[in-house]
């Protein structure tokens, strides 16, 4: 019996499905905690935790766009279903750079309170 898209492609769409989520969780509390806990160096514009949360940013970007071509393939191949696999992969890889977006600004004034300058 051959094996259909959907079951090739449906434990991937579970991974990323759950790494989108954990990748937004993470940068927010990366933002919440850490961030200000890293010191900057007086005169310089950016600091190491600048980069890191560039580097989350950018790595839930790259998994919402995986999300949404793994999705989206699923979803074209298999009969539509609100909660399908393809379906709720596809939302959640469109669902979550914006509501990391939305969110950022909070978590970044709900900080910890440590020393910022060097």
């Amino acid at each position: 019996m051959a094996i259909t898209l959907s079951q090739r492609f449906s434990p991937l769409a579970r991974v990323l499905t759950w790494s989108c989520l954990g990748i937004a969780i993470i940068a927010l509390l990366f933002r919440a905690t850490v961030y200000t806990c890293l010191p900057v160096t007086v005169g310089d514009a950016y600091s190491f935790s600048d980069f890191l949360e560039l580097a989350l940013g950018g790595l839930l970007l790259v998994c919402a766009l995986a999300s949404l071509v793994v999705g989206g393939a699923l979803v074209a191949a298999t009969p539509w279903k609100l909660l399908s696999v393809g379906s709720v992969t596809f939302i959640v890889g469109a669902a979550m750079p914006v509501m990391y977006l939305l969110l950022h600004p909070y978590f970044a004034q709900v900080a910890w309170s440590c020393a910022r300058h060097a």
